[in-house]
């Protein structure tokens, strides 16, 4: 799995769904070049920093695998 699909899957397993949830192909794509991503008010600011990192469209601009594993939300809960 990618960066790109581990958020994706984090997003999901985080909200239940989908995070460019629409009924057309078109729609979807759209509102990933867009950025257009809702989070539900349950969702922690470090989550939310952390899925805004990793859901970057240019593969450049995303954080690493080693930066997902040093964020805050990470090392907060890896000890468990």
């Amino acid at each position: 799995m990618d960066i790109w699909g581990l958020g994706i899957l984090l997003y999901e397993l985080m909200h239940g769904y989908s995070p460019y949830r629409a009924k057309k192909i078109d729609e979807i794509y759209d509102n990933i070049i867009k950025k257009k991503m809702k989070f539900s008010s349950r969702i922690s600011d470090e989550v939310k920093d952390l899925l805004n990192k990793i859901l970057q469209i240019r593969p450049a601009d995303r954080i690493s695998i080693e930066g997902i594993l040093m964020h805050p939300w990470v090392k907060k809960y890896s000890n468990m």
